[in-house]
């Protein structure tokens, strides 16, 4: 779906939304939410309404239950089943992408596999919620289309940010009209967001095409071109996505976490982490770094050193499989 039709579909929600009250403004956005997701293709709602039957059923299944490993490793191990199957397996399995259903699309670079646009990021957003359940600090939702709207809210559903549903669902829920000062904001990180992406980040991804294009030809200086022309498009490019979906939840009257908080002016690597991709880091420390050092402290004898390490490398090695299935990104993840 082209981006300026994209952003033009919000832009239309957001207006009509606005006179509506209530009631009628919820399902206006749950509406809109399916329809525009559907119009990239029509399977991808089918997927996505799936995944959050699923956890709807495992948030109530995990808090009539005593808490225990087993029932949020199999509740998580369901919702992230289509992320495996449509991401990860086709590379790893060779032959397993002709028993996929197909696409004329071409979204993650498997040719012709239906690979969902956004597969990640909602997968991960139910799966926040299925473990702030399991943990006690959020009660199960009895309502499917409230937590249907938090997981299929459209301006995160595609290049997040990753919202924690106890911080994104009552906005959401509420209604709430945007003030004049957010409507404006929301319009003016909307208007920069796509200066970002389809001016900046468009022309910089030619240069980085040829550079790439050209290989050895290129010589060092187009290497090095490439290579620095790259780094602002990744920015420009995702950077360009999130800032629009940050304006265009301050449409709605929601508050969005900021992805991206100038990462290359940042003077350590840790500093780095805290300004890329924010929302992403924040859940990969409290989802999967936390809960490995408190397993680590509790079942092992280990010294404070090696549990450290461990529980790095196997944040990081998820961090790297965030971003792709290929050998590349574990190796990434590890360095």
């Amino acid at each position: 779906m082209d981006l300026v039709l994209h952003v033009g579909g919000i832009l239309a929600t957001a207006a009509l939304g606005a006179l509506l009250p209530g009631w009628p403004r919820r399902l206006l956005l749950l509406a809109a939410s399916i329809g525009l997701y559907g119009a990239i293709d029509w399977r991808f709602p089918l997927l996505l309404w799936g995944i959050i039957i699923v956890a709807y059923g495992a948030g109530l299944w995990l808090a009539a239950r005593p808490r225990g490993a087993s029932g949020i490793l199999v509740s998580v191990a369901l919702v992230l089943a289509p992320l495996a199957i449509y991401k990860y397996l086709p590379v790893w399995l060779d032959g397993l992408d002709h028993l996929l259903p197909v696409s004329g699309l071409d979204f993650g670079g498997y040719g012709a596999v239906l690979v969902p646009v956004g597969l990640s990021f909602y997968s991960f957003a139910c799966c926040g919620y299925l473990i702030d359940v399991h943990r006690r600090t959020c009660p199960p939702e009895r309502n499917l289309a409230r937590l249907g709207l938090f997981a299929s809210f459209y301006p995160v559903l595609l290049s997040g940010p990753i919202e924690r549903y106890a911080a994104l669902v009552k906005p959401l829920w509420e209604a709430r009209r945007p003030t004049p000062d957010m409507v404006l904001d929301g319009l003016l990180l909307i208007a920069w967001g796509m200066f970002l992406k389809e001016v900046l980040g468009d022309r910089l991804g030619v240069i980085v095409d040829a550079a790439y294009t050209q290989g050895a030809a290129a010589g060092w200086r187009g290497a090095a071109t490439g290579f620095l022309c790259f780094a602002l498009q990744l920015l420009a490019d995702f950077g360009g996505y999130s800032l629009i979906a940050v304006g265009a939840g301050k449409l709605f009257g929601v508050e969005l976490i900021r992805n991206f908080r100038q990462p290359y002016f940042a003077e350590t690597l840790t500093d780095f982490w805290q300004r890329w991709h924010v929302s992403l880091t924040r859940w990969i420390g409290d989802y999967v770094y936390r809960p490995t050092g408190m397993l680590l402290v509790r079942r092992t004898r280990l010294g404070r050193w090696p549990k450290e390490a461990i529980a790095a490398y196997v944040t990081w090695i998820a961090m790297g499989l965030w971003h792709g299935a290929e050998a590349t990104y574990i190796l990434f993840g590890a360095v």
